[in-house]
């Protein structure tokens, strides 16, 4: 592009400006924050979720006052072209009044979503999860317990919106509950010793 501005053939197009589209910037990162748990702050995670949790189960004055500020439509994940959620979100008074609350702590439920289901996401899929751990940038790791047999599978869940989850090894005879994870590797310990899963599959021997 500076190249062909800068010739001589075409003077007009030093005047050029690529102007972005603001709508579908703003639609881009709604969605993002609805997609994903996006670092906000000094490492502290945020998803849309988390507002649309605030509006409608927290308590009486918060609630009612986001109900005023907000609209349904705007908190919900939803792949739409519209102006209006972006304007409910990134409205002054609803940034003012969120900051003025300072610290609010809130339960959320990333297994099973509450407000969007996927398979490998969904009640009752996973009963007796323990040993979580983190697994690199935006990934958890897990060891579920099964009762009937006496045995564990190792899941990996990433940390999308809804959550996303993939059983990486079934029915570990482990009687530990630590679980570590350390540059692509996880670790736990078992009746024999200590068992290590390659999650990355670049662990060369």
């Amino acid at each position: 592009m500076a190249g062909i501005c800068g010739s001589e053939e075409n003077p007009n197009l030093t005047y050029l400006v690529v102007v972005p589209d603001a709508v579908h910037l703003g639609k881009t990162y709604k969605c993002s924050w609805g997609n994903w748990f996006l670092i906000l702050g000094e490492g502290d995670r945020s998803t849309l979720a988390t507002l649309r949790m605030l509006r409608n189960d927290s308590y009486d004055v918060l609630s009612e006052k986001l109900h005023k500020l907000s609209t349904a439509e705007s908190v919900r994940n939803k792949d739409r072209m519209a102006v209006e959620p972006l304007l409910e979100l990134t409205n002054q008074e609803l940034l003012d009044f969120l900051k003025s609350k300072g610290t609010i702590f809130l339960t959320m439920n990333i297994l099973p979503d509450r407000y969007r289901i996927n398979d490998s996401n969904k009640r009752g899929l996973y009963n007796h999860p323990f040993a979580i751990c983190t697994a690199g940038t935006g990934n958890l790791v897990f060891l579920n317990w099964d009762a009937k047999n006496s045995r564990s599978d190792l899941v990996r869940l990433r940390l999308y919106s809804p959550a996303e989850t993939v059983v990486l090894e079934r029915g570990i005879q482990t009687s530990g509950i630590s679980l570590c994870y350390m540059n692509g590797v996880t670790l736990f310990c078992e009746q024999k010793g200590i068992l290590f899963h390659d999650i990355d599959g670049k662990l060369y021997f």
